[in-house]
């Protein structure tokens, strides 16, 4: 399952599974990183924060990249967010944009219930 979320891009993964699995928990390591740098009285904050890119960068990406196949684009856009500004409003565009609800080159449609899935 790690693997799936965090390491591999290929694939799609819906809002949800972004949200609660690929932007919440590296918020919650940002601002628990931040309460520990001021408890243990770390006066250079930066280290710990290159060191916390240098580990989440990668499964970030992946999981911005399985987002781009879900709504289908390339995962190449994921580029985007490495511009000031910008890419935060694409993140967060990353999560509002709906899935592509059929299947396309990256993967099959995630939702397989009758009652979810448009008419064709």
């Amino acid at each position: 399952m790690i693997k799936f979320f965090y390491l591999d891009i290929h694939g799609r993964c819906s809002r949800k599974i972004y949200w609660l699995i690929g932007v919440l928990p590296f918020i919650f390591i940002g601002i628990l990183l931040g309460y520990m740098s001021v408890a243990f009285n770390i006066q250079n904050i930066e280290l710990p924060l290159y060191f916390m890119l240098a580990v989440t960068i990668w499964p970030i990406t992946a999981m911005q990249i399985k987002r781009l196949h879900d709504i289908n684009l390339s995962g190449w856009f994921c580029l985007i967010t490495w511009v000031p500004y910008v890419g935060t409003v694409f993140i967060i565009l990353l999560g509002i944009i709906p899935s592509f609800k059929h299947d396309n080159k990256y993967g099959k449609y995630l939702f397989t219930n009758k009652q979810t899935q448009p008419d064709k």
